[in-house]
């Protein structure tokens, strides 16, 4: 379908600074006071009931139990901070009201190992604000022992969640995610290289520059009535095993639409030298950019009812110097073609003839312009200081030579 770019998006060069409204409306809530946790055991959850809205909490390297946090903290962990919950979880970020935000950055929780199956490590659920976790690592404790179900959960979030940096460390095993999510808005996972396989109902999903690794008996992405884009990531697809010879592909959809942008490989998998495919896609529509691999040895790499259409679907990165506040944008698309790039606070997709828009259609654009030759337009910005961390999303939107909207993917950027 072609038409042309809405006016008042190709025409308004607006600055950053004109979310910063928006922006503080989301929950930017200014830090009341800085507390030092140290000593280990019960320390840190005596430390999050004593804090106020708002607080930052210095976590000094010691051993932790779990932790439960219901109100806008800053929560940074050092060096050999350690979160233990035993058989329960070890963190759970919950009942977060709406103006509030939780950004819970750095340790290393230890995943549950009591058999049978305890709870999930890390819980977030009926979150109606802003959750960012960044730089930490979910820890197996006892390597060669294979557990089973998620290690970590998201329920009933209306407020965005982004995970930063995030992954988990040790030995797994067969049907093991690290996320399972039902019920929420957003989801965002950025520059994150050491993912486990995610299962995703009813909660949109974006993922940039990650990397899910194959784990038997279960595709790497399921996402059941959800939209799903993936930017610059790599997934595997597995295979089964001697008990369950089945092969899995690297994503299954169904009932949501799938938009694949940038370098991304999606690779099937194989089980005694037969191959078998890297998409499974039903009920929903495939976009794929031209720089999208999907491998596979199998006759067919694509499988399913989902019609693919093969568009220039650009693709955004963005990246912020934390000293400075200056933001780095790059959009990869086209040469010639015509790019705005607008931004928005995390939110809940709407879905378009042209794909999965991110953002309203009033929200402001960063800039816009001609794609030159090299297929890359850069840009930077001078961030605004907040004093609560906001994740936001760039979206590039195209317009052809020959006036057709492409709706680019998303890229989540926490601002600070």
């Amino acid at each position: 379908m072609s038409t042309h770019m809405p006016r008042q998006l190709r025409d308004r060069w607006i600055r950053l600074a004109a979310i910063l409204c928006a922006l503080c409306c989301v929950g930017a809530i200014a830090a009341q006071n800085t507390i030092v946790v140290s000593g280990g055991g019960d320390a840190l959850q005596q430390a999050i009931d004593a804090a106020a809205p708002g607080d930052r909490l210095e976590v000094r390297a010691a051993r932790y139990h779990g932790c439960r946090i219901a109100k806008g903290l800053t929560i940074d962990c050092d060096a050999g901070v350690v979160l233990d919950g035993g058989p329960q979880t070890a963190v759970e970020i919950a009942d977060l009201p709406r103006a509030e935000v939780v950004e819970f950055r750095g340790g290393e929780v230890l995943v549950t190992d009591a058999f049978p199956r305890g709870e999930p490590s890390l819980v977030l659920h009926d979150c109606a604000g802003v959750v960012v976790v960044e730089g930490t690592r979910l820890v197996i404790r006892r390597p060669g022992v294979y557990l089973t179900g998620e290690q970590v959960r998201v329920r009933a979030c209306a407020g965005a969640v982004c995970f930063v940096d995030f992954g988990i460390r040790g030995a797994l095993g067969p049907e093991e995610y690290l996320l399972a999510t039902e019920d929420c808005a957003s989801i965002a996972f950025v520059d994150s290289a050491e993912l486990l396989p995610i299962h995703a109902v009813r909660s949109d999903l974006e993922l940039a520059g990650v990397t899910i690794r194959a784990v038997i008996r279960t595709p790497s992405l399921r996402v059941d009535d959800s939209n799903l884009s993936i930017t610059d990531s790599t997934i595997e697809g597995s295979a089964g095993s001697i008990s369950a010879p089945n092969l899995f592909p690297a994503v299954r959809i169904r009932g949501g639409d799938l938009t694949l942008a940038g370098d991304t490989l999606l690779t099937g998998g194989s089980l005694y030298g037969v191959p078998g495919p890297a998409l499974s896609a039903w009920n929903g529509t495939v976009r794929i950019g031209e720089r999208v691999e999907i491998r596979s040895d199998a006759t067919t790499a694509i499988v399913g009812d989902a019609p693919v259409v093969e568009v220039p679907v650009p693709s955004v990165r963005a990246s912020l110097h934390a000293q400075t506040g200056r933001i780095d944008v790059r959009v990869a698309a086209r040469p010639n073609d015509l790019v705005a790039t607008v931004v928005e606070v995390q939110g809940t997709p709407s879905s378009t003839p042209f794909g999965p828009l991110w953002v309203v259609l009033t929200a402001p654009v960063v800039d816009s312009g001609s794609v030159p030759g090299s297929g890359f337009r850069s840009f930077s910005l001078a961030g605004p200081t907040l004093a609560r961390p906001v994740p936001v999303v760039f979206q590039p939107i195209v317009l052809t030579p020959d006036d057709e909207l492409v709706l680019g993917t998303a890229h989540p950027l926490v601002l600070r």
